[in-house]
């Protein structure tokens, strides 16, 4: 089993690759067990030519000396015993020549000319049948007489292969041999000079392989990048036009799954803004109503009942008018924004003018840093109701006495938006989960919907801008900077 999470790459590349080793090892097995083969049929075919070539030499000369031999007997007994007896030299040279019959053939002057290592891995006996040494080559083992044919023996700790061959005509044997070393050794080598271009060959084949199943890939890996590259709240379906057909059903798996789930969120973006819709109508009756009976009423308790009553519709409304905003945001696709060029500080100036009102009522010192024009990229309307909601918080969160200052400007060449408070703040542990729905954080006593930073987020993503929580005015309260990209 392979390792989790391996690269499809390499997965192929070390499969491809062991298979490939396999198959070259098997071939290299096969190449010598034959190879072996063939070495052992021609080494015991030439050894048989030797040993036959050498018998027939030997044979000649053998055979010259015993007639020779029988001839000098012939012409001594001619001669008599009492003719010998009286010419004593004569009877002395003639009985040498009879003795030459059996004289041993001397190799060592030739031996001594040997010009290849393996000669001394050789050998050739000839011996009489009486034992008598005919033929005999230095180093030769003392095998002793072996019948006749093909024979393995050892002698001194060195394998021998030999071929033997009678001769009953001239009374004696021959012996070829040499060590099965030499068979080994021409064998290894064949094998050697076989696997030399393998190694060679097999890396460039590695890289081949390797540069084919990366070809083979890139469609995939092209697709890859195209996913990983789409918005995380994009559905649009994944293009399957040059994806392999093995990934075609992962693909239109995707591309269902994305419609069920831009399904399920039109039905809870359409709920969302149907319900919302329906409840502002009840909600303005609602608030009027408890407007009248204040008015006609007399009792202080019940104008102070009337009066929660009312802030409690007010935020009702308030929270009604943040889930419109937000199921109209998210249903907002960012390809199909109205983006333009927008004056930053003209847009502060009027979100600052809305609020000063609420500003002056807490006696808080709502206040506008804006020395020059700012141009970014964007919707205008959805960026004023993301600076609205930034400005709303900071002043609906600060205490009476604080300060709020709304400021524009560019950074790193990119333009920005910026609200600072010298609020309570917002310890830097719970600053990511203040973007879920819903969430206003620990000991907030101030009213509020939680919705107004999961709008301001989905309309930073819209922008394709980018938000940042940091400490505000004084080293206290809450810094929100939203950076733009840089305009072309």
């Amino acid at each position: 089993m392979f390792p989790q999470n391996l690269s499809l790459r390499f997965k192929l590349l070390l499969i491809l690759g062991a298979s490939t080793l396999l198959v070259w090892l098997t071939v290299i097995a096969l190449v010598y067990r034959q190879s072996s083969h063939e070495v052992e049929e021609v080494f015991d075919a030439n050894l048989a030519i030797e040993a036959r070539v050498l018998t027939a030499l030997l044979r000649h000369e053998v055979g010259e000396e015993l007639e020779r031999s029988r001839k000098v007997e012939q012409l001594m007994a001619l001669l008599g015993e009492e003719h010998l007896r009286r010419n004593p030299a004569l009877a002395a040279f003639l009985a040498g020549q009879v003795k030459k019959g059996k004289d041993e053939v001397e190799l060592e002057d030739f031996w001594d000319q040997a010009v290849h290592e393996y000669e001394a891995k050789l050998f050739l006996t000839a011996r009489y049948y009486s034992g008598e040494v005919l033929l005999k080559s230095p180093g030769a083992p003392d095998i002793g007489h072996t019948p006749a044919g093909y024979f393995d023996t050892g002698k001194g700790g060195v394998q021998w292969r030999g071929f033997a061959i009678d001769d009953p005509a001239t009374g004696f044997y021959v012996q070829v041999g040499e060590q099965v070393a030499i068979r080994h050794e021409l064998a290894e080598n064949v094998v050697f000079n076989t696997l030399m271009p393998i190694l060679i060959a097999f890396p460039v084949q590695l890289l081949l392989v390797w540069f084919g199943v990366s070809r083979g890939l890139h469609p995939l890996v092209r697709l890859t990048r195209e996913v990983g590259r789409r918005e995380p709240g994009s559905l649009d379906p994944v293009p399957n036009r040059d994806a392999p057909r093995e990934a075609l059903p992962l693909v239109e798996a995707i591309n269902r799954l994305f419609g069920r789930i831009r399904t399920a969120m039109e039905n809870e973006r359409r709920f969302t803004a149907d319900a919302a819709h329906e409840l502002r109508t009840p909600l303005a009756a609602l608030k009027t109503n408890v407007q009248v009976a204040a008015r006609n009423t007399e009792d202080a308790e019940m104008r102070r009942c009337l009066g929660r009553i009312g802030e409690g519709v007010d935020r009702a409304a308030h929270l009604v008018d943040q889930l419109l905003t937000l199921a109209r945001a998210e249903a907002r696709d960012r390809d199909l924004l109205e983006k333009r060029r927008v004056d930053l500080r003209a847009l502060a100036l009027e979100v600052v003018s809305g609020h000063s009102q609420k500003a002056l009522d807490k006696e808080i010192d709502l206040g506008l840093d804006a020395p020059t024009a700012v141009e970014a990229g964007g919707d205008a309307a959805y960026l004023q109701i993301l600076l609205r909601n930034l400005v709303d918080n900071a002043v609906r969160y600060t205490p009476e006495g604080g300060q709020v200052t709304v400021s524009t400007g560019t950074a790193s060449g990119g333009p920005y938006l910026e609200v600072a408070d010298n609020g309570p703040g917002i310890p830097a542990a719970e600053r990511e989960r203040m973007f879920a729905r819903f969430h206003r954080g620990q000991g907030v006593q101030a009213t509020g919907s939680g919705l107004g930073m999961s709008i301001v987020e989905r309309i930073v993503e819209l922008h394709g801008a980018r938000i940042v929580l940091d400490e505000g005015l004084e080293g206290r309260g809450l810094r929100v900077r939203v950076s733009f990209p840089v305009l072309p």
